[in-house]
């Protein structure tokens, strides 16, 4: 009379096993997609105002055209926001072989994306701001060093998270260069 699918309990059960079948796969994608490395990273970078610090010595046949650069000290503060737009605001010192300081402030903004577990960054403004001792170089060595950062400014880099407050960016060149998160 009836056939084994067609008994009215065990259709109700199939349409049953089939629902939770379905949901079940919809909060496994919703769960991995939540929980995927990429996604991650977006997440925790954008929960944090990041800071880093960079002392450069150079050697002086390093630089074409700064012989007299010695040292470079870099504070960057960076923000990743939600909509993959970032601001980066750093501080340079630059150091001369007589020790006169000139201070730039490099302001940089652009778009950034963390994909297979790369930061890619690119900025698409910079503004400078000098102060201190503008002898100390001349406007084409300071020129040269304004393509310098916004040169290495577009950047793909490694990111691991280190902690709850640092993650480790890797370049593709082995520059390294950790974040830490402000307080």
């Amino acid at each position: 009379m009836f056939s084994p699918l067609t008994q009215p309990g065990k259709r109700y059960r199939y349409a049953v096993l089939t629902v939770i079948a379905i949901l079940s796969l919809v909060t496994l994608s919703s769960l991995y997609y939540f929980f995927s490395s990429d996604h991650k990273i977006s997440r925790f970078l954008t929960a944090h105002n990041w800071q880093s610090y960079t002392v450069t010595e150079v050697a002086s046949t390093e630089v074409p055209g700064l012989e007299n650069l010695k040292k470079t000290t870099e504070t960057s503060h960076i923000v990743y926001m939600p909509n993959q737009l970032y601001s980066r605001v750093t501080r340079v010192t630059l150091l001369n072989e007589a020790q006169d300081q000139l201070h730039l402030t490099i302001t940089e903004y652009g778009r950034w994306e963390v994909s297979g577990g790369y930061l890619q960054v690119r900025p698409t403004h910079f503004n400078e701001l000098k102060t201190g001792d503008e002898n100390a170089f001349t406007p084409k060595q300071i020129t040269a060093i304004n393509q310098y950062f916004q040169l290495n400014a577009e950047q793909s880099n490694r990111i691991d998270i280190l902690s709850e407050k640092a993650v480790l960016l890797t370049g593709l060149n082995t520059r390294s260069q950790v974040l830490n998160a402000n307080l």
